[in-house]
């Protein structure tokens, strides 16, 4: 019996703490606190604090696990950052019973058992805290029989944590990196797994005057990646494999490797290849953007005296088979299917979501939505807009009891666009890249002050939910503002895995960008995404109270 399986009952840990931008953290301390008693009445009935085997392990690595939140008690919400400092205080005072030298002895003694231990009750953290401690104790462990252990049984967690790791095996004995080439370590996971990670560690060894292990590496690399271009059929797609050559052969040419006039060569074949298998599959597709889809639909409507509600509805909504009110960005999304570009070698930066076609897609969608905007911005027509912006958050405020009021703030842009449409003799670009993060800010307010309703028990203050908490895929508002909603917003303000444009962050600090490439469609497109997002919470708010 250890801690997390005595609470399996009300909950399961983690033994890893990911900081207080990620959904876990909010969890974590919650169940923390609801299991409080029972925490401090199992370790109260411990009678010894001995080591002896993985349950006695455990029970040491989740009094770190609760330590470890101490540094977010300023941030916490009182009264819960009492309840959590009481809780810190006792396991603090917990773990003074234990001592260095039991953790080094049971390590030494039991790291292939630790370091293979599978568990139902512990989702993560039980290998990333032990390998804390080998770096954290290395002087008093076997050092490189844990490591050689590692390379030949966990190759993958080895190469993902050797930017901690290489450090110490450089000052200890650089030869236990000549192990990545023994037969028994599965060279085979890095390449199927880690291509391009591996491709990356040949840099750093480059970088760090270890020539002969870089090159050692990339010859490695290279027979694995030929071996698969003599078995490449040509009639075959050749998408995967052009761009690994393509990683493979910069790999090379840095390294100044003896393979990369080859690796060019064949890249440059396969290159060739993969545009001709395109042509013969794919097709090229070009799009025009207007408004007057939209100006028609507003048109063809005055007729029935439509709502100047509806007519902004229009802009990111229209009425589904049931006569509900639904997302264009969620509908368009939804019917996206996998495309043939999808397994072409491209510069662009893809994940099972943002697909290079899904990209390009809603590149198109987006724009041609964005443009719309337009309409409303007129002198004639741009009161009557923010005024239903003002109406709808006002709304959707009172129906999901918010203390959302942002006319004042609605006012100061309305103005501020007035501003750069009367601005023919000055730079339009610095008022527009200023309206634009104005635009942003108020999206991210927006998104805040929903997080923190829908987040029952909100644990940490309102302002350190950023922008990353509160766009992530898990985010209690996604039910609220819609998936695809959700991921286009972190699409276009923020970037995660070098995906993303992060407009948010690089406005914010001028950073990579230019004000004088900025142009009023820029705007119009943060406008449109300000305003599919007011739609999309109030719309969604009434659906929900209708499908009761």
């Amino acid at each position: 019996m250890n801690i997390l399986k005595f609470l399996s009952k009300e909950c399961h840990f983690t033994l890893v703490n990911y900081g207080p931008n990620d959904l876990s953290t909010g969890y974590n301390i919650r169940k923390l606190m609801d299991n409080s008693k029972e925490i401090i009445s199992y370790y109260t009935a411990k009678e010894k604090t001995e080591i002896n085997d993985i349950d006695d392990y455990i029970d040491l690595l989740f009094l770190d696990f609760v330590k470890s939140f101490d540094e977010f008690v300023d941030i916490i919400k009182p009264p819960h950052n009492t309840t959590i400092k009481n809780i810190i205080n006792n396991a603090s005072a917990f773990r003074l019973d234990y001592n260095n030298k039991q953790i080094i002895t049971f390590i030494n003694e039991r790291y292939d058992v630790i370091l293979s231990y599978k568990d139902k009750y512990i989702r993560k953290g039980l290998k990333e805290r032990t390998l804390d401690y080998i770096i954290e104790f290395n002087k008093g462990l076997d050092f490189e029989k844990i490591t050689n252990y590692l390379l030949q049984q966990h190759i993958i967690f080895f190469i993902d944590n050797i930017e901690s790791l290489y450090p110490i095996v450089k000052k200890y004995n650089k030869g236990i990196m000549e192990n990545l080439f023994d037969e028994n370590v599965p060279f085979y996971k890095l390449v199927n797994y880690r291509f391009e990670d591996v491709c990356k560690l040949c840099i750093n060894f480059y970088r760090l005057n270890e020539s002969r292990l870089s090159q050692r590496l990339a010859n490695k690399i290279y027979s694995f990646i030929k071996i698969e271009y003599d078995s490449f059929v040509e009639k075959e797609q050749p998408y995967g494999l052009v761009n690994n050559f393509k990683i493979i052969t910069r790999t090379l040419k840095i390294i100044k490797n003896k393979h990369y006039y080859e690796s060019k060569e064949i890249f440059n074949r396969l290159e060739q290849l993969s545009n001709d298998f395109l042509k013969n599959h794919g097709q090229v597709h070009k799009y025009e953007i207007s408004n007057k889809e939209y100006i028609n639909l507003i048109e063809k409507n005055e007729a029935s005296k439509l709502h100047d509600m509806d007519k902004v509805f229009l802009l990111s909504h229209r009425f589904d088979s049931n006569r509900l009110w639904a997302s264009l960005l969620e509908e368009f999304n939804n019917q996206i299917e996998p495309s043939i570009i999808d397994m072409a070698s491209s510069p662009t930066d893809t994940n099972d979501y943002f697909t290079l076609s899904r990209q390009q897609m809603n590149y198109e969608f987006i724009d041609k939505q964005s443009v719309n905007v337009a309409y409303w911005l007129t002198e004639d027509k741009i009161n009557v807009f923010f005024s239903v912006l003002i109406s709808n958050v006002q709304v959707l405020s009172s129906e999901l009891r918010l203390t959302l009021e942002l006319a004042e703030e609605m006012n100061y842009l309305q103005s501020a666009i007035a501003t750069i449409y009367e601005s023919e003799n000055t730079r339009q670009d610095i008022l527009i890249y200023n309206t634009i993060f104005y635009v942003i800010t108020l999206i991210e307010r927006i998104l805040r002050e929903l997080f923190v309703y829908f987040e029952e028990d909100a644990i940490f203050n309102i302002e350190q939910h950023t922008m990353s908490k509160l766009l992530d895929e898990k985010s209690p508002i996604v039910n609220i503002v819609g998936q695809h909603q959700v991921n286009w917003l972190r699409f276009y303000l923020l970037k995660r895995d070098n995906i993303g444009f992060d407009l948010r962050n690089r406005i914010a600090h001028m950073r990579d960008i230019s004000i004088s490439n900025f142009i009023i469609f820029d705007l119009y497109r943060m406008l449109w995404f300000l305003t599919s997002t007011i739609n999309s919470i109030l719309i969604n708010s009434i659906n929900k109270e209708l499908n009761k």
